[in-house]
Formats: C-alpha cells, structure tokens, sequence
C-alpha cells in the first residue's frame, strides 16, 4: 500500500443501520473481493455481510475494512 492507492467508491444507504449499505466500487484497479448485482460491482466483505451486519457498526470501520483489503 503506497500513497498512490486510490480506490473510489459509492455508498448506499437504504434503512441503514438497521442494513448494510451496498458500497459500489467506481475502479476495478484494486484487489478487493467484489460480486456483481445487476450488473453493478458492489464490495463483498465479511463485515457487509447480512448475517455479520451489527447496527452499531459505523461508517469509519467499513472504510477502514476497505483500506485494510485493497
């Protein structure tokens, strides 16, 4: 990881944060696990994931799990 990383993303929130939001990767120029939904590239990590979802889950800690995954 160097300065240079960029990674740009677009966050949903839809009755959040009682759900997840769906973070839309805007580059495919990082490694980070993704799934496509509808033809849309959306992040799929452990700590979006409905069944390991926590309402007091804050937005810093996705984008940190973001960082710590590119």
């Amino acid at each position: 990881k160097t300065k240079k990383d960029v990674i740009s993303v677009e966050a949903i929130f839809n009755n959040y944060p009682m759900i997840s939001p769906s973070i839309i990767l805007k580059n495919n120029n990082t490694k980070i696990k993704t799934k496509v939904i509808n033809g849309t590239t959306v992040l799929d990590l452990e700590i979006l994931n409905p069944n390991n979802w926590r309402i007091s889950t804050k937005l810093v800690d996705i984008m940190t799990n973001i960082i710590e995954n590119v």
